[in-house]
């Protein structure tokens, strides 16, 4: 939640992040690069000396910031001021726990440790195309891996349900499909507002209270079944973290590296890898899982042979692909940090071959991206201006 990381980011109170792994490891949704690195628990206790006791006390201001954390993260609040207000509320409260157990000279180390991590370079961002390769792997490693797993212990949840309770989380199911078809619509909408996105939450908020309820209700069955996978989990977990390395750039000259001991997490955490979301609604997204669905075929590339040429370019480019159905297509100019620059072409096509001429005359020097939208599929080139 990026207001939440803006508090965390803004007070002293960032020098908690010892006190949870979320805390410490969570990156802002949507960026390609991970978080900095947070505090252990065990580093704390040779850098600043702390005594049995003050462990104890830790552990338990831990444990509490955790759950009231979680607790906030699933609220649902009136605006945004009030849900800035409410973190900040709560990293006040445990700011003032945090004086009663240290003293004053190890709250100044701490605070010059946290003022120390907090400069330390991040690894280089993935390129675009690297970070696409990237997501389509741990689909991939999902689907065949995670997916068939999740629908087996959920298969041993559907034979603990109530007949009602069935009913409901099927119309559940069609509902919440619904809002993210809504969802997808809006986000497509050039005069969406903020505004908007809060009315459609407003329009499912009962959905979304009834099925807190049900997670509830199986909690208890829900933790055991994913107790059972806990070996597995580690397994996808280790898996997932080599695909992420795999990906990650070598850093440039100068750059450096995170001190040994403090790397960036890359890869799942948590008892319920493969339900995306906030940690405190995956034992409703378990229950929405349909144990009875078919896995969903391979999808059929309907663009193919892209090719972009001259690359590099300098007055202009000529954009070549074959689209293998018909159907409306959409070529967009993005710039190389993902910003759309404009939309190029958009319409309906035929089956076949394609090729369209674009204009650089008016483009700087540098990398851009062109993207073939078509059917719910996409295929993006990469392209450099450059004047000779």
């Amino acid at each position: 939640m990026k207001v939440y990381q803006q508090i965390i980011s803004a007070l002293f109170t960032g020098a908690l992040l010892f006190l949870s792994l979320t805390l410490g490891a969570q990156g802002r949704p949507g960026h390609p690069h991970p978080p900095r690195p947070g505090f252990g628990l065990e580093e704390l206790q040779g850098e600043l000396q702390l005594t049995q006791e003050q462990q104890a006390q830790l552990q338990v201001l831990k444990a509490t910031l955790d759950e009231q954390r979680e607790a906030l993260k699933d609220q649902e609040f009136d605006s945004q001021e009030a849900r800035h207000e409410a973190f900040k509320k709560l990293m006040d409260e445990h700011k003032a726990g945090l004086d009663k157990i240290l003293t004053d000279e190890q709250e100044a180390q701490l605070h010059q440790l946290w003022q120390e991590r907090r400069h330390q370079p991040r690894p280089p961002r993935l390129g675009k195309e690297e970070g696409a390769q990237m997501r389509a792997e741990m689909k991939a490693y999902r689907d065949e891996n995670i997916a068939p797993v999740m629908r087996a212990q959920r298969a041993e949840l559907e034979k603990k349900l109530s007949p009602e309770d069935k009913a409901q989380i099927a119309a559940l199911r069609s509902s919440f499909a619904e809002m993210r078809q809504e969802k997808r619509a809006l986000k497509q909408n050039e005069d969406k507002k903020p505004e908007d996105f809060q009315q459609l939450r407003e329009s499912h908020k009962a959905d979304m209270e009834t099925l807190k309820g049900l997670a509830e209700k199986y909690d208890t069955d829900i933790d055991a079944l994913m107790q059972e996978i806990k070996p597995q989990q580690e397994k996808w977990h280790q898996d997932m973290r080599a695909i992420t390395q795999k990906y990650r750039p070598e850093p440039k000259p100068g750059e450096g590296k995170a001190k040994e001991g403090h790397q960036w997490h890359r890869g799942p955490r948590g008892p319920h890898h493969g339900l995306p979301g906030r940690p405190g609604m995956h034992k409703g997204r378990f229950l929405l899982l349909d144990p009875n669905a078919a896995e969903a075929p391979a999808a059929q590339p309907v663009i193919s042979k892209t090719t972009v040429f001259p690359n590099p370019a300098n007055s202009e480019m000529t954009l070549q692909y074959t689209l293998e159905k018909a159907g409306d297509v959409r070529i967009e100019l993005r710039d190389k940090e993902g910003n759309l620059l404009k939309a190029v072409k958009e319409g309906p096509q035929q089956a076949g071959p394609q090729s369209i001429t674009v204009d650089a005359a008016q483009l700087q020097e540098g990398i851009y991206y062109l993207a073939v939208i078509s059917q719910g599929q996409q295929v993006t080139q990469k392209v450099v201006v450059a004047r000779r």
